[in-house]
């Protein structure tokens, strides 16, 4: 496994890990943040990477700040 895939895989289980927290799932994330749920699947099983702007919906979906959502990241 490459450093970037040990990267992605770290950061898609944190973002699944909040998501299911706060009760939100992959549809209601699609809807609210305009994003495709089958890419959102892909980024929380670390087989894609995601822009900035895509992060920033995100956070803004799961209520949280880009600092919450790296709080706790470990490579």
């Amino acid at each position: 496994m490459t450093e970037k895939d040990k990267i992605l895989a770290v950061f898609g289980a944190r973002l699944k890990q909040i998501r299911e927290k706060k009760g939100i799932s992959l549809r209601e994330m699609e809807l609210e943040g305009e994003l495709d749920r089958h890419i959102l699947s892909k980024i929380e099983n670390g087989k894609t990477n995601l822009t900035l702007y895509s992060m920033k919906k995100i956070c803004k979906v799961l209520n949280i700040t880009f600092e919450e959502l790296f709080s706790g990241f470990k490579e």
